[in-house]
C-alpha cells in the first residue's frame, strides 16, 4: 500500500500508516451508538476522522499520541473525511519520528528567543526592559515549544515564538518607517501581547493543544495577559 501524507489525501483511497490524535472523544449518535470522533494529523495537514463502530469507551485514542490505524479516505458534505477501520498505539509497532507529525516553526526556538531576549537587552528604558524580561520569565520554559493558537494561527511547536519574531520584524519595519513611534514601547508590546495564551490553551510539548483550559474558557489571553502584566510590574 503506498505511503500518503495527509495534504496528499483524495477520495477513496486507502491509508495506512501513523497519524498524531489531535483531539478524539466517544460520541453517541441519534440511535445511541457509540462511535469514536477524531482529528488526526501529520505536519502536511489535518483530517476529520471517524471510526464506526467504537464498541466502548476504551477504543478512544489519547490526545497528543500517534497511533498506527488503517482506513479509508471519503467524502463528507464537500469535505474530506477517514473512516477508521482499525487502529493501536504506534509505538506496537516501533519507534515514531514525531518531526514527521506534528509540525514545527521553521526557526529553531533557541534562535527566535536569542533573537527576543537581544531586543529587550536594548532598551534604553530600565523600567520597560525588567518589566518585559518578568514576563518572559514568567512564561517559562513553556514558551520554548507553545503554539500560538490551537488550529490555523501558527498552531506549531514554538508557534508562539514563530509568531512574535514574525511580528518584531514587522514592528521594526514600522518603527523604521514613521520615526515618531516609540519604538521600545511598540518592540515591548509585541512581545508580551501573546504571552497570555501560555495560561488559555493546554498544550504538550509537541504544540499539539488539546483544549483550552478553565483559565482560558473564564478569562481568556488578552484578560490573562493584562493580569499578568500588572504581576509582573509589582514585582518590578
Amino acid at each position: 500500500m503506498e505511503n500518503y501524507t495527509v495534504n496528499q489525501f483524495k477520495p477513496d483511497t486507502r491509508f495506512e500508516g501513523v497519524l498524531l490524535v489531535r483531539r478524539a472523544e466517544g460520541r453517541t449518535d441519534k440511535n445511541n451508538r457509540f462511535y469514536v470522533d477524531m482529528d488526526l494529523a501529520d505536519r502536511t495537514g489535518e483530517i476529520n476522522c471517524k471510526m464506526w463502530p467504537g464498541r466502548e469507551e476504551a477504543s478512544v485514542p489519547r490526545s497528543g499520541t500517534a497511533i498506527w490505524l488503517r482506513g479509508l479516505v471519503t467524502e463528507y458534505n464537500r469535505r474530506l473525511q477517514l473512516k477508521v477501520e482499525s487502529w493501536e498505539p504506534a509505538e506496537n509497532r516501533g519507534q515514531v519520528d514525531m518531526t514527521l507529525l506534528a509540525p514545527v516553526a521553521p526557526r529553531s526556538a533557541e534562535d527566535m528567543l536569542a533573537e527576543i531576549r537581544e531586543t529587550v537587552a536594548g532598551f534604553r528604558s530600565e523600567s520597560l526592559r525588567k518589566l518585559t524580561e518578568e514576563m518572559l520569565r514568567m512564561a517559562g520554559d513553556r514558551l520554548a515549544y507553545f503554539p500560538a493558537a490551537q488550529r490555523i494561527h501558527h498552531a506549531e511547536k514554538a508557534g508562539l515564538l514563530h509568531h512574535t519574531t514574525d511580528m518584531l520584524r514587522l514592528a521594526r519595519g514600522a518603527a523604521d518607517t514613521y520615526p515618531w513611534l516609540n519604538r521600545e514601547l511598540l518592540l515591548a508590546g509585541v512581545i508580551v501581547h501573546d504571552l497570555g495564551k501560555i495560561d488559555e490553551l493546554a498544550s504538550d510539548e509537541n504544540g499539539n493543544v488539546s483544549d483550552y483550559t478553565r483559565d482560558g474558557q473564564l478569562t481568556g489571553h488578552l484578560v490573562r495577559g493584562a493580569m499578568n502584566l500588572r504581576l509582573a510590574a509589582e514585582k518590578t
